[in-house]
């Protein structure tokens, strides 16, 4: 690269001289550097074709695995000319809960379940496991509410009430 502009000016001249003594294409070359545009806009063609059927094959078995995320249902809507029917809260989250939509859970419930491990804790002086905290609570290994015990769980740890020692499986709280 050239600092000064002397030595740019100089690139520049010599640019142009070479594209001024430079032979025309003759017919031959226009026709290969057609036929070579042509190619390679073929395999481009082709490999993008190729990469669109594969994306779509991937994002079609992602979502008909299992463990694929879902989206959550949206909720229905009433039918037009009925009225609505009132239920208690707990009426209407286990019918939302039965039909496969996603119920937020109020803050006094989930400090309810932060307290109750906290208590589980403090009986076990020795520590406890998080499977044995979950067994102790109720909650059946493969149950739907299995999953939702990391959100009270990393309450009882916020709170300073009870600490951990481990990693993934050999994770051990303790009361603090």
């Amino acid at each position: 690269m050239c600092d000064n502009v002397r030595c740019q000016l100089e690139a520049r001249t010599s640019l142009v001289v070479t594209l001024l003594v430079m032979p025309r294409p003759t017919r031959l070359e226009h026709e290969i550097i057609d036929l070579t545009e042509a190619f390679a806009l073929e395999v481009f063609t082709a490999l993008r074709a190729g990469l669109d059927a594969l994306f779509a094959e991937a994002s079609s078995s992602r979502a008909a695995r299992p463990g694929a995320r879902r989206r959550r249902k949206a909720l229905p809507k009433p039918a037009a000319g009925r009225e609505r029917v009132r239920t208690s809260e707990e009426e209407a989250r286990e019918l939302l809960v039965s039909r496969g939509y996603g119920v937020r859970r109020s803050s006094e419930e989930l400090h309810k379940l932060a307290n109750e491990i906290i208590a589980i804790v403090k009986a076990h002086p020795k520590g406890i496991r998080t499977a044995d905290i979950k067994a102790k609570m109720g909650f059946e290994s493969g149950h739907a509410r299995w999953k939702v015990f990391a959100k009270p769980l990393g309450l009882a740890l916020a709170s300073k009430k009870i600490r951990k020692t481990g990693q993934r499986n050999s994770t051990f709280y303790f009361a603090a």
